[in-house]
């Protein structure tokens, strides 16, 4: 810790090192835009952007499997009432007939 105060720079190069050893590029990117003041703040920040990214991937992998489920609903009822009206159709003819 006395060697942070006596050095202040080394927290900066710390930081930029932490940064920079993070896995994906684009991830580095979004911390680094947030400009963290020391090494404990990027560690910080760097944590709570993983869990909102993990939460963020999670809801939009459950979103198209609820999304193509009320398609085929949709799709069903569709083709039902184009069943009925067919039906309908032919009942009439027959009925004139």
């Amino acid at each position: 810790m006395l060697v942070a105060l006596a050095f202040p720079e080394l927290e900066t190069i710390a930081c930029d090192y932490f940064i920079d050893a993070l896995a994906d590029p684009d991830f580095a990117l979004k911390v680094r835009e947030r400009s963290p003041a020391n090494l404990d703040s990027a560690f910080r920040l760097t944590l709570q952007m993983e869990v909102w990214t993990k939460n963020a991937d999670r809801i939009q992998n459950e979103q198209p499997k609820h999304f193509a489920k009320k398609v085929r609903k949709v799709m069903r009822t569709a083709s039902l009432i184009k069943t009925n009206e067919e039906l309908r159709k032919q009942v009439t003819e027959c009925r004139i007939s």
